[in-house]
């Protein structure tokens, strides 16, 4: 009988410890999966503000970006634009865009809305295009023409590029700006940091990501920002 209640106390510590270490085990993966987890969110967004500062280098060089990107987000916002400078009528529709975009690539799966969607950024920033007439909801389509700027030169000019790349942009925080924005801004007086964190309720990385060569802006001395024309 002792030896039976001895074999029996031994085994419920056996059990204890291995449940003790087993529980220590599983604290100790689910930490390093939220660990995981947080390194796998920054690289994500270093790779989208990354990506942002690419495309607008490769937009200001000349540089063509890589056939295995055409079905990205940003390189269908560029196909899109793309596909607006190759348009010849003086006014056109979101149809006419979509169509062109498909003539051009016609492998390239690109839906109604995000034509949409990018025509309504380069109407917000005043780049390539301008509403001529809205739509309505008994068959009215909305109509766009090109902007002067973007008339002024053929498919890859200096003007096109320049209109291109001041649709770029970053978001960080809660806030998002953009080439345009950040040059807009700049222009209208020399600023400091704190100026356009205030404005546009980003964070400095975001907004040092902007500067030259990916726009006009860039860091002076004493702390001023400034915009070379």
């Amino acid at each position: 009988m002792a030896m039976f209640c001895v074999l029996f106390c031994l085994s419920r510590m056996n059990t204890t410890s291995t449940n003790e270490l087993e529980t220590d085990l599983l604290n100790k993966l689910v930490s390093e999966n939220e660990e995981a987890q947080k390194q796998i969110k920054i690289c994500e967004k270093r790779v989208k503000e990354n990506d942002v500062v690419i495309r607008a280098l490769r937009s200001k060089l000349g540089v063509s970006n890589p056939a295995s990107k055409t079905t990205g987000y940003g390189s269908k916002a560029q196909m899109i634009r793309q596909a607006i400078q190759a348009i010849t009528k003086p006014r056109f529709t979101q149809r006419d865009i979509l169509d062109e975009v498909k003539r051009a690539n016609p492998d390239v799966a690109i839906s109604d809305e995000r034509v949409k969607s990018v025509l309504w950024g380069l109407q917000d920033e005043a780049e390539l295009i301008k509403q001529v007439r809205q739509g309505n909801n008994r068959g009215q389509v909305a109509e766009f023409e090109k902007l002067a700027s973007a008339n002024g030169g053929q498919n890859g000019s200096p003007a096109i590029k320049d209109a291109n790349i001041r649709v770029v942009g970053v978001s960080a925080n809660t806030g998002v700006i953009t080439v345009g924005q950040l040059e807009d801004f700049i222009r209208e007086k020399n600023r400091r940091m704190k100026d356009v964190l205030v404005r546009f309720g980003v964070n400095e990385s975001a907004v040092k990501r902007l500067f030259h060569p990916a726009s006009k802006v860039f860091q002076a001395e004493k702390g001023w920002i400034k915009i070379s024309e």
